[in-house]
């Protein structure tokens, strides 16, 4: 009874304001109306929205991310900004802990990537543009190419960076290192073949790119390939 009585007086003092509708799916009936109670004992209409926030990440309502790669981008190269400006003189070891920490850190690019990972090849080059230009701080290294820049610096491109999340991510999962009841269910495969192993992942079939790139699908062929 004490459980239902602090549940009860937590959705009752829920800032309504804060509180929308977000629906994803082909056939939205989007005539639906959710309606929240406030301190008053009013019921209060939900708006409806295309986006929303959770947790430092922008859901859109088809799932492209698109609104939130863009924010990363933006903060980046604001954080790219600030360290252009107060730091005069860096040696390549300095400028590495300094943007792995501000820029690529868990606050920006790498934060919750296994999320909101692109698929769409005009989203990974605008990410990976951000890191070329980050490189074209130290002025040892603006002659240089992309490639040779890595390099230099002991870089990886963030799409390997974000294929490496998700092969830790998938580890975890398969390894049972998370709650099996809030994890995405990745199907182990039943084929036998006469070289694998037990943890070799199955690939559901999909028709839309919403399935097709969703974290349990674009996982498995990387995942299979580490265990040839």
């Amino acid at each position: 009874m004490l459980i239902l009585i602090l549940v009860s007086e937590m959705v009752t003092y829920l800032n309504i304001n804060k509180c929308c509708i977000v629906s994803y799916g082909r056939s939205v009936d989007k005539s639906m109306k959710y309606t929240l109670v406030d301190h008053n004992n009013h019921e209060v209409a939900l708006e409806r929205c295309d986006k929303v926030k959770d947790l430092g990440v922008w859901f859109d309502k088809k799932l492209l991310f698109r609104d939130h790669i863009q924010d990363k981008i933006n903060k980046a190269y604001i954080m790219l900004g600030i360290i252009k400006c107060n730091f005069r003189h860096l040696t390549s070891t300095t400028f590495m802990l300094i943007y792995k920490t501000m820029v690529t850190g868990r606050s920006h690019l790498d934060y919750c990537c296994s999320v909101w990972a692109p698929c769409k090849k005009e989203d990974i080059e605008a990410l990976e543009k951000v890191q070329k230009r980050a490189t074209k701080i130290l002025p040892a290294l603006r002659h240089l190419t992309y490639p040779d820049s890595l390099k230099a610096c002991k870089l990886t491109t963030l799409h390997y960076r974000q294929i490496r999340g998700d092969m830790m991510e998938t580890y975890k999962i398969t390894s049972g290192k998370y709650d099996s009841e809030i994890t995405p269910t990745l199907a182990m495969s039943d084929t036998h073949i006469t070289r694998g192993n037990d943890l070799r992942l199955h690939k559901s079939r999909f028709k839309y790119d919403m399935r097709k790139f969703y974290f349990a699908n674009r996982v498995v062929d990387h995942w299979n390939c580490l265990l040839n």
